[in-house]
């Protein structure tokens, strides 16, 4: 009881993150802003999106500290078997110490490596049955997680999470964008067949 009147108490506090008219980055970086006044040590959180029809990840959002982001990035969840277990399985996954646990074997992961970040923590987002994507939240700490702060972060994931569910324009035009680059490389040359 005491951890959902929590959870309501904060969802009240946080509201004003959810109204903010403005566009998704600018409150992901509002809420980046009041998650470092509450729990410090989270340098970057970063939203991507999953398009089921390509069975691709593509960067969305971020809100960046320290390091530089990775932005156009995407890769087939089908080949990212960790994040499609979390996904399939609404898990959550937690990395203490980065350059211990992770090799430098795709892009995004030299890219983590590069910037120096020592500890992650992954939610699923979810639209009803759908997988939606993903945020990540990187520190340059090891051991930055502890059970606490991943309690403090499902529940921003969720405000993240509704906040990606009230964009649909935004996440409108980049699926509509997959799609127009679908259909164009379906397209042959008339003149040459």
């Amino acid at each position: 009881m005491l951890g959902q009147a929590r959870a309501e108490a904060d969802t009240v506090q946080h509201r004003h993150l959810l109204e903010d008219a403005g566009p998704l980055t600018r409150r992901l970086c509002s809420l980046h802003d009041d998650l470092l006044a509450r729990v410090p040590g989270v340098d970057r959180i970063a939203c991507v999106l999953y398009d089921a029809g390509d069975d691709l990840l593509k960067t969305f959002v971020h809100s960046t500290r320290q390091g530089h982001p990775i932005v156009d990035y995407a890769a087939r969840l089908s080949e990212v078997p960790s994040l499609r277990r979390l996904a399939r399985l609404r898990e959550y996954r937690v990395i203490d110490d980065i350059p211990r646990e992770i090799g430098p074997n795709s892009t995004h992961s030299r890219w983590l490596l590069e910037q120096g970040y020592r500890s992650s923590f992954t939610v699923p987002l979810h639209d009803r049955t759908q997988t939606l994507g993903f945020v990540f939240y990187n520190s340059m700490l090891p051991y930055a997680f502890d059970s606490q702060m991943q309690q403090d972060l499902i529940l921003y994931s969720s405000l993240i999470n509704i906040a990606i569910l009230a964009e649909p324009a935004e996440v409108a035009s980049i699926v509509t964008a997959a799609q127009i680059a679908r259909e164009f490389t379906g397209l042959r040359d008339f003149e040459v067949g």
